[in-house]
């Protein structure tokens, strides 16, 4: 029997949780720039913090991160959905009048860098806000919180034809038993891919998790591994 794969929000279910943010505030706009940025380019929550103004490339569509949790740099492509709410928060953040003095993209109004605790708490209420279940990975519980973004990030990807090389690749796996040849991946490929993805889908949130498919079991062994 194959690894049991962790919690993965469905599409309805991550799109409930991306309508709590407050769209006519800054704090609201920028959370779910956070939240978007977690779900559509698979980031942790370490990498959403330390996400700097330079490693933001809207030339070529691309976050460049520095501070990864296995301390190797890596290129991940963003999709229009995601350019379109990291431009909404730079451009709002840049007429308010909020400077960053170290460069943070993500930052509260005095400039400073955002706790990870901090997102952790806004994600958890506005899953209970929108009645979703809530996780607590010390305490061993399923459900909602950071992380299950990036885990919706793998599995959607799979569901759409990703396969686990690719899929590695853009979570910044050093070791997968069954990907050992993604580093030979060119990075363009990859960025022209999720450049499609919205291009593919009629509503991007339609799909379910229950259609991920052939490589459920292998996804089941790569997210256990994903801390």
């Amino acid at each position: 029997m194959g690894t049991q794969l962790p919690y993965v929000p469905t599409r309805g279910e991550v799109r409930a949780l991306l309508a709590r943010p407050p769209a006519h505030t800054l704090v609201g706009i920028r959370n779910r720039a956070v939240m978007e940025a977690m779900y559509r380019a698979g980031l942790r929550v370490s990498e959403v913090v330390n996400l700097l103004d330079r490693d933001v490339d809207f030339d070529r569509d691309m976050l460049m991160l520095r501070h990864t949790k296995r301390g190797k740099s890596r290129n991940v492509p963003f999709d229009e959905r995601l350019r379109a709410w990291l431009l909404a928060w730079r451009d709002l953040r840049d007429r308010s009048g909020i400077v960053s003095p170290s460069g943070y993209f993500f930052c509260n109004w005095k400039g400073g860098r955002l706790w990870k605790h901090y997102i952790w708490q806004f994600v958890v209420r506005y899953a209970e806000e929108a009645r979703l279940p809530i996780g607590d990975r010390d305490a061993g519980r399923d459900g909602m919180h950071p992380h299950t973004l990036r885990h919706a990030y793998a599995t959607e990807l799979l569901s759409e034809g990703f396969n686990l090389v690719e899929i590695a690749a853009l979570l910044g796996h050093s070791s997968v038993k069954t990907t050992e040849r993604y580093t030979h991946i060119m990075p363009q490929h990859l960025a022209n891919k999720i450049r499609m993805r919205l291009k593919d889908q009629a509503d991007p949130y339609a799909v379910d998790r229950e259609e991920v498919g052939p490589g459920a079991n292998e996804l089941a062994e790569l997210l256990a591994r994903d801390k």
